[in-house]
C-alpha cells in the first residue's frame, strides 16, 4: 500500500500529467465514475491556477490577447506545478517561461513586462516593516559608514529592462486616457517598485541609482555600492541619493 506522501505526490502529478499517471486507482467511484471525479478536480485546479496567472499578469494578457494567454497559461500550469497552498505564490517563473516560448520570440519586451507585473504583485503582498529613520543613521560612527549594509524594505523591488516597460505597463491600464502609442525606441527602464500607504508605485531611477540600490539588495556594503554606482556615472551624487531614499523609506534597516 502506498504511503500518504506517495499517494499525494502521485495524485498531484496526475492532475497536471494525466497521460503519465493514472489517478483513478486512488479514487472511489461512489456513484460517479472515478475518471469523471478526477477530471472535475483537474479542471478546478487548472482553472484556479490559470486564474491566478490572469490576476497577476493582466497587461501581458492584454498584449497577447485573451485566447492566446489562456493557451500559454495552460502550458505553464502543465509544466510548472504549484508548490504552495497560497495562490499568491504561483507564477514567479512565468516571465522566464514566456522568454523561452518560440512563438513569442518577436515580442522581446514581453518577459520584462511580466517581470514588472510580478514585482508589482510581490510588493503589493509583501510584509510591512517600519522604514529606517534618518535619526537612526546619524547615530552610526563615521568610521563605520563604509561597512554599512542597507536592507531594502520588504515591500520594494528593483527592475531593469532595455525596453520602455513602465510606459508599456502604463498605457495598458484600464483607466489610461493618454496617448496609447509606445515606441520601443523610447529606451530602457530602471525602476523601483514600492508600496506607499497601501498603494504600489513605480518610481523611475537613474542607472547609477539603480546600481546603488541593487548592490544593497545583493548584500553589498556602502563602499561597494558607491563604487558600483560611480562606475556607471562618476558624477553621481551618492549623498543626495541616500538622503532621498531614507526620506522615502526605501530601507528597512542597516547591518
Amino acid at each position: 500500500m502506498a504511503s500518504l506522501r506517495e499517494l499525494q505526490r502521485a495524485f498531484g502529478r496526475a492532475l497536471v500529467e494525466p497521460a503519465t499517471v493514472d489517478a483513478t486507482r486512488f479514487v472511489a467511484a461512489a456513484g460517479i465514475p472515478a475518471v469523471r471525479r478526477v477530471q472535475v478536480y483537474r479542471n478546478n485546479v487548472l482553472a484556479n491556477l490559470c486564474g491566478a496567472l490572469e490576476a497577476v499578469y493582466p497587461v501581458v494578457r492584454r498584449l497577447v490577447g485573451e485566447g492566446f494567454f489562456g493557451q500559454v497559461a495552460k502550458r505553464y500550469v502543465g509544466a510548472v506545478p504549484s508548490f504552495s497552498g497560497d495562490l499568491h505564490a504561483y507564477g514567479a517563473s512565468f516571465p522566464e517561461f514566456l522568454a523561452q516560448s518560440p512563438e513569442l520570440s518577436e515580442l522581446g519586451y514581453l518577459p520584462d513586462v511580466a517581470r514588472l507585473e510580478w514585482a508589482f504583485h510581490q510588493v503589493f503582498h509583501a510584509a510591512d516593516a517600519a522604514p529606517l529613520s534618518v535619526a537612526a543613521i546619524t547615530e552610526v560612527p563615521a568610521d563605520r559608514w563604509h561597512a554599512l549594509r542597507f536592507v531594502l524594505h520588504p515591500a520594494s523591488a528593483l527592475l531593469h529592462s532595455p525596453f520602455p516597460v513602465v510606459r508599456i505597463w502604463q498605457v495598458n491600464q484600464e483607466d489610461w486616457s493618454g496617448e496609447a502609442t509606445v515606441s520601443l525606441d523610447e529606451g530602457e527602464s530602471d525602476v523601483l517598485v514600492r508600496r506607499q500607504d497601501g498603494n504600489v508605485e513605480l518610481m523611475p531611477l537613474s542607472p547609477a541609482e539603480l546600481r546603488l540600490l541593487t548592490a544593497f539588495a545583493h548584500g553589498g556594503s556602502l563602499e561597494q555600492a558607491v563604487t558600483a554606482a560611480l562606475e556607471v556615472d562618476d558624477g553621481f551624487d551618492v549623498g543626495a541619493s541616500l538622503q532621498k531614499h531614507l526620506r522615502l523609506g526605501t530601507f528597512a534597516e542597516y547591518l
